[in-house]
């Protein structure tokens, strides 16, 4: 299977996303039959662990379609994914205009009001006329719908069955119209699977135990409104808007074929079906990001009532571990993404990030600029009690000449700035469901360090000592003449 470049504006779609990996080296096939019941999970997790590329496995045994694994799966991967050279530049992508939140009206009025000035009509989801040729997301649609003709994986021994890793769920929601989210579908037969009730709207859990509520499983869709489905955005947003804003370009939206739902013209599946809310079946356990399976939980039942798809698809997948992987890099530039947010209400906040190392959100790293005592706690408190950075199991608050992904550096301010008595907040609140550590399913305790520099009315009576630095002079001086010293560094 070729790849073509995407067209401007094209979002890098899932096939665009390839032809991109594969032009930069990020991308290897391979040729080589392989099963979808561990085989391409225990290949992917060495390579993974390796720091390698993203894999296409064009010989999936019992299928026609090769899967694509690792297509996030590291900083630069994940960066291209969103047509950026760095994540830290989603960032550029927001205005800087959410001075007017000082005018009240909450995230969702800013954002309405960034988009009166911007025209952010223009990027609004657009329902598109196909005048009698198929959206790509539906050059084939299945006369019998089955989940039996997806290759989805079994990557782990003890996971309780095959399941879609990297899904954009969209339906309807009471409070903005559309509900986009994301989280693991697990199979249970041809025509059923389980879907995690977290992953579903708010108002699903209102709705009549008999009535079907109508929802979309899409597989391959543009990266940014899979991204739109994982940041936590204001209750009346459109989490499209959003996407579209980050692409600068609509997200083409047609109507799904079975059920009454708007779904993606760029997709690699689409998978139609319906929920009743008063079915719950067992879902899981599954290996993990934490390395570890989960918790067997319940999960609504999705009816399948079609499947449309491209001529030649391609099967998105993810492996979850404990190495690098695609959900802790798509994790990592919701994060960029939240740092305006966080700056709305706490404006001392420089920066903060979510180190891969932790698990992406166990651990938060703050560099805050202070300018009264015990303002690190103040950043703590809010921090613990706000949606984006609720589930922290530990926030470190270091000052604002901190690089916050030098760990190392991270680190020794704690080392050498923390008293732990008086630097050390302990409280109980909500935490990870994969948490296993706490005493009670996702509720145990949480950790604030204040790891800054201590002001006059916060610190010792011995004084706070200067940090070690040279005379910028001399800095200057050496600069001149580095070359000269023959030192190959």
């Amino acid at each position: 299977m070729a790849f073509r470049a995407p067209s401007a504006g094209s979002g890098q779609a899932l096939r665009g996303l390839c032809a991109a990996l594969e032009a930069r080296g990020l991308l290897r096939r391979i040729p080589t039959p392989v099963s979808p019941e561990l085989e391409i999970a225990e290949v992917a997790d060495r390579v993974a662990h390796r720091g390698g590329p993203a894999l296409l496995f064009e010989r999936v045994e019992g299928y026609d379609a090769p899967v694509l694994v690792g297509a996030f799966g590291s900083a630069e991967r994940a960066a291209l994914a969103f047509g950026v050279e760095k994540l830290d530049d989603l960032r550029e992508r927001l205005p800087d205009l959410f001075g007017i939140a000082q005018g009240g009206g909450g995230i969702g009025a800013v954002l309405r009001a960034v988009g009166d000035v911007a025209q952010l009509g223009r990027v609004a989801p657009r329902r598109v006329a196909r005048r009698g040729r198929p959206a790509p997301s539906q050059q084939v649609v299945e006369e019998r719908p089955s989940f039996d003709a997806l290759p989805a994986l079994r990557a782990w021994p003890e996971d309780a069955g095959r399941s879609l890793t990297l899904p954009l769920l969209l339906g309807r929601d009471a409070a903005r119209g559309r509900h986009v989210g994301s989280g693991r579908v697990q199979l249970y037969d041809e025509r059923t699977a389980g879907v995690p009730l977290a992953a579903l709207p708010a108002s699903f859990a209102h709705a009549l135990p008999n009535e079907r509520v109508p929802l979309a499983i899409v597989l391959g869709a543009d990266p940014a409104a899979l991204l739109a489905g994982l940041v936590p955005l204001p209750a009346d947003l459109d989490p499209l808007l959003f996407a579209g804003f980050l692409r600068r370009a609509p997200v083409e939206m047609v109507p799904a074929r079975t059920v009454e739902l708007e779904v993606p013209t760029a997709a690699e599946y689409v998978l139609e079906g319906y929920l009743l809310p008063g079915e719950r079946r067992a879902y899981g356990p599954f290996g993990e990001r934490t390395g570890h399976y989960g918790p067997v939980e319940e999960a609504a039942v999705f009816h399948l009532t079609g499947l449309t798809r491209r001529r030649d698809p391609v099967f998105p997948a993810a492996i979850p571990g404990r190495a690098a992987r695609d959900e802790l890099w798509l994790g990592k530039a919701a994060e960029r993404l939240l740092v305006p947010f966080v700056r709305l209400l706490h404006p001392e906040v420089v920066d903060l990030s979510a180190p891969v190392e932790g698990g992406f959100q166990n651990v938060l790293l703050v560099a805050i600029r202070q300018s009264y005592p015990g303002q690190a706690h103040k950043v703590i408190a809010g921090l613990f009690g706000l949606m984006p950075t609720l589930l922290a199991k530990a926030i470190v608050v270091v000052d604002a000449d901190q690089p916050l992904g030098d760990l190392a550096g991270c680190a020794r301010r704690v080392a050498q700035n923390v008293d732990w008595r008086r630097d050390v907040l302990v409280v109980d609140g909500p935490l990870d469901r994969l948490d296993h550590a706490a005493p009670r399913r996702q509720v145990g305790a949480k950790i604030g360090i204040d790891a800054t520099r201590k002001l006059d009315d916060e610190r010792h009576p011995r004084g706070w000592p200067r940090e070690l630095a040279m005379a910028p002079e001399v800095r200057e001086l050496v600069d001149r003449k580095w070359a000269s010293y023959g030192i190959p560094l």
